[in-house]
């Protein structure tokens, strides 16, 4: 067993919820993240109880005020959540031990033991002081304390560059910035202001970035952002933005008369070719307009102060990026930057027996060996490297309030996150041990945690057995081919031996995969991953009849397996063919009938999602076989494979874990009933969101009218929106023979098939390794489905015709 672990060491982030109208309250907020390490990195939440008018400049509403600040938080995904008034939080279902107080962020004079949260910029200080500060510089570089006299823009001042608290419990954070810096005080003006953005001086948010390492994962150019510096939603609307663009300058409206040569002098020093790029792609410069800026007062504003001498050189924008909202696929994923100190990686070779491993985590070099709670965050993310594809590495996104996954003697409860497995950290250099856990039992105690009783089917057993006997899904690759698994099913069915000769097994499985670069040594796949067993089979001397015996059952006296009598080997004619000859037989899950109780058709649909759609690092599974369900509601269900998909980013955060139910079949004809469909919309009901699948060993062309029906409603059904959740009620994927069976990539595979497969991978404008984008696909394909984007049009359209036949209906009465 081989994992491999790579550990990053982050900052904590804190979501601080406030009301956009509480200037109090977000000044606060300010001068707090100003003393924390990582600080401007930590995300300011809006909070109301309904949508204000000033949310969208346009009226629309295509959230409730829940939906908005949920998206917020999943968004950044925060360790801790902080209070601005008391019980703001509470409907947002976060664990109890991480919503705290703002008051209760920073360590204060006199508190005794309770000594705040986070990494406090005290010890960044004492840690430039010890490096840097405590020498004389040849060249000192000019560090600031920026404070606005003019009462108007002190929050807009405290936002851009940092504030100190100025209660007496607090005031030493500012004093020891003085002490070790010897700052030099700066009065907010526009000529100020204009100063600090062209010498880049350092201020008190900029030196708590100290030791972090930015990675932003957006790629726009150099935006202006012209917002009231008096209005705290604009301020909150800045803040963000700065924690996930690369580069944006704040503009107060108030100043852009003054500002209007800088601005312009920015755009055009920024308007030049893209580096390396050979189509001659220019970089230009976004002008964003705040929401609280009416979109009457924008043009005349740009076209007097902004926009230069040649109109290509800047975009406007008036509208703020919705980062509630999740990206759809055709668009570029929006996500926050990655944070890192730090970072190291690990190869560990676990006990197979216990699959226990311990590591020591990171912590930062700078800090007190004592502290509050939650300093800083290692982000781990786990690996199975091994060929049994047994481990569980993926689990659901859950950071609010998880209860999984329960990795044994954790010092600290893990937050299973887009960025991978959090841990919030308090000592230095600590050491974990965990446990770990299989696939099925780690699908089955998260099914406890959620009330539900789970126990392994009948037909889970096989699927199991399957694909550890075959070490993983590399194995199962072997027997991806209609006529392996047809040959296989075959031997099960013969009456007492289950046997073929040598001969004739070894030419028919070369046979079946003969030229066909992906499947290479399918036989001996198959005889050293004992799917098959070598022995004799002998003809019994007293009856006539022949029977199997394994090499370790040979001997010189046989008994017959039909007529139970002793009979002699034959020792004076071993190589006669009429009396003895060398047979393969099927043994352990693969000797039951009916392929494997349907254990093929699972253990092949598990693959295609671990291995054909999700290969080359593009998704990791967690999965388990059949399982027997018992709902909170009290009904039952039964999936014959469930699943934790989560799709990888390149270089990035990845994708929020999907759940997946399996429903597998055969070859069978009218395979697929309506008690399948009613389990599988039952556990859609259950877990709303929830990807289902059907898979069938079967061709498109031989599922019968009456299973393309059932699967096509259920689809339908699925098709609706759920606008509470902000998402479709639940994907249903179809996956027939052609996916089962594929060799290699869906991309692949599609293309070689031909036809309407072909087209949906040369023409496809999403990705169909998108679970939602396959279902939109195999929908198309195998049930004569119109594509989502046009049965949803088609609905608008039918909608809108019943409400103009009402108005006229009404117009006609009145």
């Amino acid at each position: 067993m081989s994992l491999s672990l790579k550990i990053r060491l982050r900052p904590v982030r804190f979501a601080f919820i406030v009301r956009p109208e509480n200037r109090a309250k977000l000044a606060e907020v300010f001068r707090v993240t100003t003393c924390l390490w990582g600080g401007k990195y930590n995300p300011i939440v809006p909070f109301f109880k309904k949508v204000p008018d000033w949310w969208d400049r346009r009226g629309h509403r295509f959230e409730n005020a829940k939906q908005i600040v949920d998206g917020y938080l999943d968004f950044f995904e925060p360790d801790i959540l902080v209070e601005t008034e008391k019980g703001i939080a509470n409907s947002f279902g976060f664990d109890e031990q991480r919503v705290i107080q703002l008051s209760d962020v920073l360590e204060r004079q006199g508190d005794g033991e309770d000594r705040g949260y986070g990494l406090s910029v005290v010890d960044v200080y004492r840690e430039l002081y010890q490096k840097e500060f405590q020498f004389v510089h040849r060249k000192k570089p000019k560090i600031v304390n920026v404070k606005a006299k003019k009462n108007p823009f002190n929050l807009f001042g405290s936002c851009v560059f940092g504030a100190f608290p100025t209660t007496t419990t607090l005031e030493y954070f500012e004093q020891n910035y003085r002490d070790v810096f010897d700052p030099e005080n700066i009065n907010l003006t526009p000529k100020s202001f204009l100063s600090l953005y062209k010498t880049g001086c350092v201020t008190p948010l900029r030196i708590g970035q100290m030791n972090i390492r930015v990675r932003y994962h957006e790629h726009s150019d150099l935006t202006l952002f012209v917002l009231d510096a008096d209005e705290p939603r604009d301020l909150i609307d800045y803040w963000n933005l700065r924690a996930t663009h690369r580069q944006v300058l704040p503009i107060p409206v108030q100043w852009l008369k003054i500002l209007s040569p800088y601005c312009k002098s920015v755009i055009n020093k920024n308007y030049r070719p893209l580096p390396g790029n050979p189509h001659r792609v220019m970089i230009r410069t976004t002008v964003m307009f705040s929401r609280s800026i009416p979109e009457s007062e924008i043009d005349p504003l740009f076209r007097k102060h902004v926009a230069p001498d040649d109109v290509n050189a800047v975009v406007i924008q008036t509208w703020y990026p919705p980062i509630w909202r999740t990206t759809p696929d055709f668009s570029a994923r929006t996500t926050r930057p990655t944070l890192e100190t730090s970072e190291k990686s690990l190869s560990l070779n676990p006990d197979p027996k216990n699959k226990a491993i311990r590591f020591g985590t990171l912590s930062p070099e700078f800090c007190n060996r004592f502290g509050g709670e939650f300093r800083w965050a290692n982000v781990i993310n786990l690996s199975d490297w091994s060929a049994g594809d047994e481990i569980a590495t993926t689990f659901p996104c859950n950071y609010r309030n998880p209860q999984f996954p329960p990795f044994g003697m954790a010092l600290q409860s893990v937050l299973p996150t887009t960025e991978g497995l959090v841990l919030l950290s308090k000592y230095v250099s600590s050491d974990e041990y965990w446990e770990l856990i299989d696939g099925t039992n780690a699908i089955n105690s998260w099914f406890k945690a959620n009330k539900i009783s789970a126990t392994l089917s009948d037909g889970g057993r096989p699927t199991q057995q399957i694909i550890q006997t075959l070490g993983g899904f590399w194995g199962v690759t072997r027997i991806a081919h209609p006529e392996i698994v047809k040959l296989l099913n075959q031997m099960s069915r013969r009456p007492i031996s289950r046997s073929m000769q040598q001969a004739e097994f070894k030419n028919r499985v070369n046979n079946a995969v003969a030229n066909d670069r992906w499947r290479r040594k399918v036989f001996e796949t198959l005889v050293e991953r004992k799917v098959v067993a070598l022995g004799l089979e002998l003809r019994c001397t007293k009856c006539a009849s022949w029977s199997w015996y394994s090499v370790d059952q040979l001997d010189y006296v046989l008994k017959c397996e039909l007529c139970l009598k002793d009979f002699d080997f034959p020792i004076t004619s071993p190589t006669e063919t009429s009396k003895a000859r060398w047979a393969y037989r099927v043994i352990g899950p693969f000797s039951l009938p009916d392929f494997a109780r349907g254990g093929y058709a699972a253990a092949l649909a598990i693959r295609f999602f671990a291995d054909v759609l999700g290969g080359a690092n593009r998704a990791s599974t967690t999965w388990s076989s059949g399982q027997e369900l018992e709902l909170p509601s009290g009904k039952k269900s039964e999936a014959d494979f469930i699943l934790w998909h989560q799709r990888k980013q390149l270089l990035g955060i990845d994708y929020p874990t999907e759940i997946v139910f399996g429903e597998a079949k055969s070859f069978g004809k009218e395979a697929f009933g309506k008690d399948d469909i009613e389990r599988m919309r039952l556990l859609a009901d259950t877990f709303p969101g929830a990807v289902l699948v059907f898979a069938t060993m079967k061709q498109a062309e031989d599922l019968s009218q009456t299973e393309i029906d059932l699967i096509g409603g259920l689809a339908k059904w699925g098709r609706e929106y759920n606008r509470n959740r902000s998402q479709i009620r639940a994907p249903v994927i179809l996956l027939t023979g052609t996916e089962l069976f594929a060799a290699h990539s869906l991309d692949e595979t599609w293309r070689e098939k031909g036809g309407k497969h072909a087209i949906f991978v040369e023409n496809a404008m999403h990705p169909i390794e998108v679970l939602t984008n396959l279902a939109d696909c195999t929908q198309q394909l195998y049930l004569g489905m119109p594509s989502y984007g046009q049965w949803l049009n088609d609905k608008w359209k039918k909608r809108s015709i019943r409400r103009a036949s009402k108005a006229k209906t009404s117009g006609d009465k009145e």
